[in-house]
């Protein structure tokens, strides 16, 4: 999308033209700011990098926007524009050419009806339940992961959550020796062992420096998928894909995208049931990408999947 919008030469570094697409460093967009967070991953080398860290920025400040009304059971959050009317830099979702941003992903993890959290603030897992329905006997767990893979902690807890509540489960007591960044993960299961919610975050020793996740081992996927027609609202295709992490590392924070053969354009508008996901080793995920048929009349499609360590 940056690359549709702005011209060749005007790729990098970041410069008057991304202004006009409302990137302005010195104005009330605060693009100083947004710059500064992106630098917590490592100071940006190229439009490329620039982009991979800016999707991080905003998988975790959308998700956190919405965690912390969800967690403390505010009456309500509204957020200013989900999709700009031109070509922008800012404020939205999804973009003018109707690509989901990371913070897309972030908002639909934290508003699921049925919702395993961590509270960074009190170092607290909860379970924030927006149903009409109760339910008992849940187990919640959590589990820390060094960014080699390694099992740091792994703690559970059994509970009931009733109707429009927020429950405290535990709170964490983080072990010694954790990596720089380090990978906490949710899940919350029914007593049959059915999976009800999974959650990710990333965590620093350092506050705000995340600049590690720069030195993971390159990650290695296995990807397989089919192309299916659905009739039963409307003439759509979907990609059906799983992905697979075959290698030894995290692969972190991995990027699906569906593209034309014929011409190499993105598959847009397109819903998509997950992205930016990470697999820890031996995770595999099944991804759904529905479209209209018109979009893919030959049926050739390839399908990029990037980590963040590729």
């Amino acid at each position: 999308s940056m690359k549709k919008m702005l011209p060749e030469d005007k790729y990098w570094p970041v410069n008057d033209v991304w202004g006009l697409h409302d990137f302005c460093i010195h104005s009330a967009q605060g693009a100083s700011g947004f710059m500064n967070a992106v630098n917590r991953y490592g100071k940006a080398s190229d439009l490329q990098d620039f982009c991979k860290k800016a999707q991080m920025v905003n998988m975790e400040n959308h998700k956190a926007m919405f965690e912390s009304f969800v967690g403390a059971q505010s009456n309500g959050m509204l957020m200013w524009m989900s999709q700009s009317a031109w070509p922008s830099t800012v404020w939205q979702t999804y973009d003018y050419y109707l690509e989901q941003t990371a913070g897309y992903y972030g908002c639909k993890k934290a508003v699921e009806p049925l919702h395993s959290l961590w509270d960074s603030q009190l170092d607290k897992v909860k379970v924030a339940n927006n149903t009409r329905q109760g339910y008992k006997n849940l187990i919640a767990e959590v589990r820390i992961y060094n960014m080699d893979g390694t099992l740091m902690l792994r703690d559970s807890v059994r509970l009931d959550s009733g109707s429009d509540t927020v429950t405290d489960c535990m709170s964490i007591v983080y072990p010694k020796k954790l990596s720089p960044v380090h990978f906490i993960k949710l899940e919350l299961n029914d007593a049959n062992g059915n999976l009800l919610s999974d959650n990710f975050y990333w965590r620093s020793n350092k506050p705000g420096d995340y600049k590690a996740l720069n030195t993971l081992s390159k990650a290695k996927l296995n990807v397989t998928s089919q192309l299916v027609n659905r009739t039963d609202h409307g003439d759509k295709k979907v990609i059906k894909a799983t992905i697979k992490n075959v290698g030894p590392s995290v692969a972190f924070a991995v990027h699906v995208q569906a593209v034309r053969s014929s011409d190499g354009e993105r598959i847009l508008p397109a819903l998509m049931n997950d992205n930016y996901f990470t697999l820890l080793k031996g995770e595999s995920k099944d991804i759904e990408i529905e479209f209209d048929s018109e979009l893919l009349p030959d049926d050739n499609y390839r399908l990029s999947v990037i980590p963040y360590n590729k």
